[in-house]
């Protein structure tokens, strides 16, 4: 008696529905990215034809160090500038206001000013490089 076994015949895996499924990852992935940051502060710096100091009437913030503002020449804290700006532009909403940091700053820190200073409604801001003081 001979046995004979039957052999089943082998399957061949399709790739297609893999190909399927990444191809909609990809499409997923590329239309839930954001590929620009929208995020971005206007700064208008003007065009200073020689002489030092501030325009008239203008509130002066110094950022000398990652710790240290100056309003108008007194040291205040960086919630206090954005109080005294606020009160400052009820009283005149057309306040201009120059920020003058150090070299040494960090850009995150003048950011931070320039946040606060718009937060608490200041429109015209100027941001101008502080000189070296020559001795």
């Amino acid at each position: 008696m001979q046995i004979t076994r039957t052999r089943r015949p082998v399957r061949v895996l399709s790739l297609t529905p893999l190909i399927d499924v990444v191809f909609l990852l990809l499409i997923f992935f590329m239309l839930a990215t954001t590929f620009l940051d929208t995020r971005r502060v206007d700064v208008s710096v003007p065009r200073i034809d020689g002489g030092v100091g501030g325009i008239a009437g203008a509130f002066m913030i110094s950022i000398r160090s990652s710790t240290q503002l100056e309003l108008n020449g007194q040291a205040v804290s960086l919630e206090q500038i954005e109080a005294r700006v606020r009160t400052r532009v009820r009283q005149n909403p057309g306040q201009v206001f120059q920020v003058f940091p150090d070299n040494a700053v960090r850009l995150q820190r003048v950011m931070d000013v320039l946040d606060r200073i718009s937060k608490a409604g200041g429109r015209s801001v100027t941001l101008e490089r502080q000189e070296a003081e020559i001795k």
